[in-house]
């Protein structure tokens, strides 16, 4: 799979958006703060065209059992707390996309 560099990805916004590139730099890097911002006080947000940003909920898990299959002890596992995680869902658009251009196609 190949791979783009960040500043590879910052070259090409500031060539689409017609900028200089420690222009599309900095909007990119203040883009990715607001995001984490905002996950932290737990709103979601769209990126236009790909997706949304969101955080996921995950449930308390009790103390529970396990047996580890090396020596076929059981081993007590600590309780997790509930808690949340923040998630990318793509726009189902993109995903038919992709997948369309990559059938058949994997390396």
């Amino acid at each position: 799979m190949a791979k783009v560099s960040y500043k590879e990805a910052i070259k090409l916004t500031a060539q689409y958006v017609g900028c200089p590139y420690h222009v599309a730099d900095v909007i990119i890097k203040a883009y990715g703060h607001i995001i984490y911002k905002l996950l932290l006080e737990g709103y979601e947000t769209r990126m236009p065209v790909l997706g949304r940003f969101y955080l996921s909920t995950h449930k308390e898990q009790p103390e529970r059992q396990w047996k580890d299959p090396r020596t076929n002890e059981y081993v007590t596992l600590a309780p997790k707390p509930a808690y949340q995680k923040p998630d990318f869902k793509f726009f189902p658009s993109i995903i038919k996309e992709v997948r369309e251009k990559t059938e058949g196609n994997l390396l």
